[in-house]
């Protein structure tokens, strides 16, 4: 069972290879909630559920308007009570939290618990996916055309102007009483808590983490020489300072936090 409010076709792709090419899908069932705004800006695709649901004969797609829930169970035995949709974001790229449920009698009566949540919804065919997918591409372009129009508008221009400064203030404030160079030690030190990991992926982390502080646009220039981005030298930087302290190591090509690196 998939319980998600956004599902893309990067979460059906994961899905599909998690069953492994499974067609009839061991008696699926995914729980959504299909609203005009996810649809408008892609949360929850339409087509690709469509397809999905279609290559899977016993695959059940059921709508439940005011969905929040983001549940995963698998064959009655174990669950996932999350905050991650089924979407790249919710996957791959947001920090999500979330419960893994092992105990079987727990696991099943979260997936009795859902499909009685789903037969308070409506069972959605594929046909009427496909139908409803199609409407999508029409509320996309009306869409796009007006949001084009608001963006040329002066109240747009001065609302992003603002938020701007507002990123700007956020930012200094984060730095008034810690340094730049202290918010990604303190963040390197959390991120190899967990795992030990490669350079390129402690970077791509930590800018997942912050953003505002992450600036691909911003080089280290040298005399009028570019070399790369300055936020990764300041975090290969803050790397060597941990590693001069004692604090973790590099073993095997990953950092390790000192205390677990043996």
């Amino acid at each position: 069972m998939v319980v998600s409010p956004f599902v893309t076709q990067y979460g059906l792709d994961v899905l599909e290879e998690s069953l492994g090419g499974d067609a009839q899908a061991r008696g699926l069932t995914i729980m959504t909630n299909i609203t005009a705004n996810t649809v408008q800006h892609g949360a929850l695709d339409l087509r690709s559920l469509a397809a999905f649901s279609t290559s899977k004969s016993a695959c059940r797609v059921h709508n439940l308007p005011g969905l929040h829930a983001k549940i995963y169970v698998v064959d009655e035995t174990t669950a996932i009570v999350t905050s991650a949709n089924l979407t790249r974001g919710g996957l791959t790229a947001n920090y999500e939290y979330g419960a893994l449920v092992r105990d079987k009698a727990s696991a099943r009566q979260i997936c009795t618990d859902m499909l009685d949540y789903a037969d308070l919804g409506a069972e959605v065919s594929a046909s009427d996916l496909a139908r409803l997918a199609a409407l999508a591409e029409a509320l996309h372009d009306a869409a796009d055309g007006a949001e084009k129009e608001v963006r040329r508008s002066a109240p747009w221009r001065k609302f992003s102007k603002e938020v701007d400064h507002l990123k700007d203030e956020l930012l200094r404030q984060r730095v008034r009483h810690k340094s730049v160079n202290s918010i990604f030690a303190d963040t390197v030190r959390y991120l190899l808590r967990f795992q030990a990991m490669t350079t390129p992926e402690l970077e791509a982390h930590v800018q997942a983490i912050h953003p505002d502080m992450c600036d691909d646009s911003i080089d280290r220039v040298i005399d009028g020489m570019r070399f790369g981005k300055k936020w990764k030298h300041m975090v290969r930087n803050t790397q060597q300072f941990l590693k001069k302290r004692g604090e973790i190591t590099l073993r095997d090509g990953r950092w390790h936090l000192a205390s677990e690196s043996h």
